[in-house]
């Protein structure tokens, strides 16, 4: 399909939106912006504007548009064919007598009962900026580090990776055929189709025939869509961007220049040409073509690529948009750069969700951290990060002496990471697109660092900018692409037949957790209570966020398994998927706790059965559940589990070990997640007269016969403001009276960051806490209830935590299982608790203690100083016979949110009874009463306190008389001073 494109090299950045005058219109749902005398098309995206081509659409018709409809409809429109394509799009050439018409004449056909979309072509443009470097004294690749990896695969000829570009150079040995001293074999893509002798004995590459049938003549090495020929070598022998991106991916190894990922010590990974573009009169601008990329993905699909690669960006089209979906849903992985523009938008097409956008990691070797790229752009959808700054490359051009040069650009980290995948497919050819993609983010070193002029610092990339896809930075995606650990986990995953299996955690592969795993990362996490192929949603919608399952009036809810086959055979109808819940735990037992035997405790969701899923793909079942019993009422969470039975795979069983049950079966996996969520009116759990905070019950177990000892690990996540749940809430266990029996003979005191606070209940005061030598009976399941109470001077804007729950053995430390807490909450105007202002009382005396009001229901409790509950309400009488400090706990009903404030009542030691006469004209006598004291005295002082005195008590007296007959005039006041602190005062006067 061909229309005037201009299309970018990732070696430059691109334009931004910039001022522009005239005329706004609206078309189809995008804005078109007049200025220096045409429109362009405004894409919000990436805030770029792409200048029209004048009088030039796609349309793409409805499927049951028939040909003669539409024959008829081109007349009726004066519609000049340019070209089409299989997906049914169609280029078209308007007449247009001003810059406005097109839209006028573009409504009419997008309102025809034939058309479904129209679009109006623009151009695609950009500018070089990158310059080589080291060109004529070659360059040095100490940054590929694949050695482990070609341990496993140098790259296999079967494997085809389309680099649609500006055409490459096969006569450069390390790409096409060397001399017979190296082998002379090439890894330049040869269609078979055009090889050999046809029936009239001609030359297949040269008899101007389409001997294969695919709709191109003598295509026997890609195809010239600039030119619409064969041939597919570089226009100029300046130009050798296609060259270099080529040798990225599959130079040959150990011969010449340079060595690619997947070039290979024998044939290596094929690369098939595919020609779009062109420099222009050797100028900055680097391309101008004639015909579009929809056709040269298309092309590369239907002759054989599993990998294109695309270092290059363009203005978004229907067109390529269809191009992209039709390579994806062929199982071909799409590769392309970010763009070059130091920006914080990834360009077109990278930012389409079927492709992965790359960006570009450099090496500051002075202070050793991974950076972004000067030049790299960045963004949300940013997959992975690769070597993209002073990449050693072919040249097309050794005659001036320049075999290699050093280049910058998003274009050279692009084919870094499509030969990483050739190399994958290489050592498993039944991993699909989707597979591949997935294992390198899973295995990608989370690498990366920013230097902060302010604070002269370097500042890690934050891989939790976003809690819907953790793990993942904005500047290098995923990580930055690690070759060896993807290789081996594309090895490991090979397996002739078929092998279903569910993921236990993201990094998981279908692999038993031994030495395979190991191999791959010696640091793999041994948790699995979260798988990511199991979740909950209370309404039938296919949506993809786990929920808390919510029985409301007896309503049921909808389980969701994701089953994978990652064998090289499909699976069939012998194959069954069983689902079973149970109530949560850190550990349990299996098969007991999920079989039926005991139905208050878990039991069979439903079994259904696989059918077929083909290599490398996958499939999601739906499970209607409904719960009879009422656990989500009382404060009860659930865990699934989810078993695949298969008579070529089968399941090994561990009595009563769940961890092993698990770790140990890939077609067995647990989803343990309690999500909290935190809003207003959210229903509360009480027991007895108790309101407990938001959260829910779990059970710590001991499913052995006989006693052991435990420890329970509990850890909080970081936000993204780098604090956790513990510094902006109250985290409580709470037990019943047996179970803290249990709790306080294993000694729960002695353990760092943990608190007991009242009777039963202790709160976590540390982000990374251990309750060690928990001894449990036999067949013990012991109830905590774990609860989150926001405290609202501690908050900040974060809004989702996560805390885990988790079982050791005490002896061997082995990891048995966990319990997640996903809690998300919501923003508040805060409040403050206000216990009121510090009393003094005499000894015998009362006081009314009183909780400021406030504008919404709470629950106010007020504590000693033991943590012990003395009463619930906002005010009441206290008459303590000591100094005492009470505690006011203010919960709000609505949410959990709390605050505390803190009222002293002290008792005075002593008090002034009388002071008579007073007014006094000479002697006045004071009556006293003390308690307890060891030292008293009075201190007469004028009302300005510039005359003070001071009179020295009988601590075992009541009355002393002081002589003011010499004293002036005036107001003076008299202080009982007991143990050196005042403890009353009163006032007198003198005639």
């Amino acid at each position: 399909m061909k229309h005037l494109l201009r299309l970018a090299l990732l070696l430059l950045p691109f334009s931004t939106m910039a001022q522009t005058e005239g005329s706004i219109k609206t078309f189809n749902g995008r804005q078109f912006i007049y200025g220096n005398g045409g429109y362009s098309i405004f894409y919000s995206k990436t805030n770029q504007l792409f200048p029209i081509l004048g009088n030039t659409v796609v349309v793409k018709y409805k499927p049951e548009a028939t040909i003669g409809e539409i024959a008829l409809f081109e007349n009726q429109n004066s519609l000049n064919r340019l070209g089409s394509n299989q997906l049914g799009f169609v280029d078209y050439e308007l007449l247009i007598n001003s810059p406005d018409e097109i839209f006028q004449k573009a409504e009419i056909l997008l309102n025809s009962s034939l058309v479904y979309n129209v679009e109006i072509v623009s151009e695609k443009y950009g500018y070089k900026t990158a310059t080589p470097n080291n060109g004529n004294t070659g360059c040095n690749q100490w940054y590929l580090d694949v050695l482990a990896a070609w341990g496993v695969s140098k790259g296999s000829p079967n494997v085809i990776v389309a680099v649609i570009d500006g055409g490459i150079d096969k006569t450069r040995p390390d790409l096409g055929l060397g001399p017979v001293s190296m082998g002379a074999f090439s890894n330049v893509f040869e269609n078979p189709g055009e090889k050999g002798l046809d029936a009239n004995n001609m030359n297949k590459e040269t008899n101007g025939i389409d001997d294969d049938q695919n709709g191109f003549i003598d295509d026997v090495s890609g195809w010239n869509f600039l030119d619409n020929n064969n041939n597919t070598s570089p226009n100029s022998f300046n130009f050798s961007h296609g060259t270099s991106v080529a040798s990225v991916i599959s130079a040959k190894i150990n011969n010449y220049f340079i060595d690619g990922v997947a070039g290979g010590n024998g044939p290596g990974v094929k690369i098939m040409p595919i020609k779009i573009l062109d420099q222009i009169n050797g100028s900055g601008q680097q391309a101008i073509t004639a015909t579009s990329i929809d056709d040269a993905i298309i092309y590369a699909v239907n002759n054989g690529a599993k990998i294109i690669n695309m270092s290059f960006w363009c203005s978004p089209s229907i067109d390529i948009d269809a191009a992209i979906q039709y390579a994806y849903s062929h199982n071909v992985l799409l590769i392309s750069a970010v763009g070059n523009n130091n920006g914080s938008v990834v360009v077109y097409p990278a930012n389409l969700p079927e492709v992965a956008a790359i960006s570009s990691e450099t090496f500051n070797q002075t202070d050793y951290y991974h950076t972004l790229s000067y030049f790299s752009n960045k963004g949300a959808e940013v997959a992975l990060a690769a070597r993209g700054q002073d990449v050693c490359v072919l040249t097309t051009n050794p005659v001036a002496g320049f075999e290699t040069l050093s280049e910058n650009g998003t274009s050279f980290s692009a084919p870094y990471v499509a030969g990483t995948a050739a190399l994958m497919l290489s050592a498993n050819s039944c991993l699909s697109n989707k597979q591949l993609l997935e294992i390198m983010e899973q295995t990608a070193t989370k690498a990366g660092a920013r230097f902060n002029h302010v604070t002269n610092q370097w500042d890690l990339f934050d891989y939790n900018w976003n809690i819907k896809t953790p793990g993942h930075s904005q500047e290098f995606g995923y990580g930055l692409v690690n070759t060896n650990k993807a290789v081996k986990a594309a090895k490991y995953m090979s397996t002739a037949n078929k092998d279903l299996y569910i993921k236990d955690a993201d990094g998981d592969f279908g692999l038993t957790i031994d030495a395979e795993m190991l191999d791959i990362d010696p640091n793999y996490p041994f948790g699995y209570d979260k798988s990511p192929d199991i979740w909950v949603r209370n309404i039938d919608d296919n949506g993809t966020e786990h929920q808390n399952p919510e029985f409301t009036n007896g309503q049921p809810v909808w389980v969701y398994v994701r089953v994978r086959n990652k064998g090289c055979i499909p699976s069939n109808s012998t194959d069954a998927l069983n689902l079973y819940w149970s109530k949560a735990a850190s550990w349990s037992s299996w098969p007991k706790n999920w079989d039926g035997s005991n139905p208050n405790m878990g039991n069979s969701v439903g079994l259904q059965s696989i059918g077929v899923i083909l290599p490398g793909q996958e499939k999601i079942f739906k499970f209607q559940w409904s719960l009879t019993v009422p656990i989500a009422n009382n404060g009860w969470k659930s865990c699934l589990l989810a078993v695949i039975s298969s008579y070529n795979d089968p399941t090994t069983y561990y009595p009563n070990r769940l961890d092993k049950f698990i770790t140990y079966n890939n077609n067995v996996a647990i989803h343990n997640v309690t999500i909290v969520d935190i809003i207003p009116g959210m229903q509360s759990v009480t027991i007895g007269d108790r309101v407990l905070p938001p959260g829910g019950f779990m059970h710590v177990c001991n499913p052995l016969s006989t006693a052991m000892a435990y420890d329970l690990h509990i850890r909080s996540q970081e936000t993204t403001s780098k604090s956790t749940i513990v510094n902006q809430a109250e985290v409580s266990l709470l037990f019943d009276a047996n179970d803290w029996e249990i709790m306080e003979q294993n000694d729960i005191d002695g353990n760092v960051g943990v608190e007991r606070i009242r009777v039963h209940e202790v709160v976590v005061k540390e982000p990374d806490v251990t309750i060690r030598n928990i001894t449990l009976p036999p067949n013990t399941y012991m109830p905590v209830y774990v609860g989150f109470n926001f405290l609202t001077q501690e908050i900040t804007s974060d809004s989702n935590f996560v805390l885990q729950i988790s079982q050791t053995f005490a002896d061997s430390n082995r990891f048995l299982g966990s319990e997640s807490y996903n809690i998300r909450k919501y923003n508040r105007v805060p409040f403050l608790a206000d216990a009121g202002t510090d009393k003094a009382i005499f000894l015998g005396q009362s006081t009314l203690l009183t909780g400021g009001g406030l504008p919404e229901m709470v629950y106010y409790k007020w504590y000693n100083e033991k943590d012990s509950l003395i009463f619930q309400g906002r005010e009441f009488s206290v008459s303590p016979m000591q100094n005492s400090v009470y505690k006011l706990e203010v919960t709000a009903m609505s949410d959990g949110f709390k605050d505390y404030d803190k009222v002293s009542v002290v008792i005075r030691k002593g008090y002034i009874v009388s002071i008579a006469p007073n007014p006094v004209l000479t002697t006045t006598t004071i009556l006293y009463n003390l308690e307890n004291v060891t030292s008293a005295s009075l201190i007469l002082f004028s009302n300005n306190a510039l005359t003070s005195h001071n009179y020295p008590l009988n601590t075992i007296g009541s009355s002393y008389q002081i002589d003011m007959t010499n004293l002036m005039p005036g107001s003076y006041f008299v202080a009982i001073v007991c143990d050196g602190v005042i403890t009353d005062v009163k006032a007198i006067n003198k005639f």
